[in-house]
C-alpha cells in the first residue's frame, strides 16, 4: 500500500484518500496506524473532487486523462503511481518532461521523495513551489 508508506513521512501532512465505492479498501486503510503528526480523512464516493483539488498541494494518483488535466488546471504537483501502459504512461512522461510531477515506481520511496520536496525552501529547485509553477 502506498498509504502505509506515506504515513512514514517525517513531514506532518494531511492525507485525504478518496476510496470511491471500494468500502473494503477504505476498511483496510482504517486499520493502518497513523502517527500523531499526520491527519487523515478517508472518503468514500464523492462528487466534489474539484473542491478537494482546490485545497490540495499534491495529487497522488494514476495519471488518467481526467485527473491529470484537473491537477494541471489547478497548478498541482502530481505524484504518478502505477500507470497503465499506453496513455497513462504517456501522461506520466509529459508530467515529468514539464516538471509538473514525479513518478514513484516503488511505494517504499514515497516518504523519502516527498519529505525532500515538502520540506525544501520554497525558492529552491525541486521544492513544492517549483513543481507548482511548472
Amino acid at each position: 500500500h502506498i498509504f502505509k508508506s506515506l504515513v512514514k513521512m517525517e513531514t506532518p501532512v494531511i492525507l485525504v484518500v478518496v476510496c470511491g465505492r471500494q468500502a473494503d479498501a477504505r476498511q483496510q486503510l482504517e486499520e493502518v496506524d497513523v502517527p500523531e503528526r499526520h491527519k487523515v480523512a478517508l472518503l468514500g464516493f464523492t462528487s466534489c473532487v474539484h473542491e478537494l483539488l482546490a485545497i490540495a498541494d499534491v495529487v497522488i494518483s494514476k495519471p488518467g486523462g481526467l485527473i491529470t488535466s484537473e491537477a494541471l488546471a489547478c497548478g498541482l504537483m502530481m505524484v504518478v503511481v502505477d500507470p497503465y501502459p499506453g496513455q497513462e504512461e504517456r501522461n506520466a512522461s509529459m508530467l515529468l518532461e514539464e516538471g509538473a510531477g514525479i513518478w514513484i515506481w516503488d511505494y517504499r520511496d514515497a516518504p523519502f521523495r516527498l519529505d525532500r520536496i515538502l520540506s525544501a525552501p520554497s525558492g529552491s529547485k525541486f521544492s513544492l513551489a517549483w513543481y507548482r509553477q511548472n
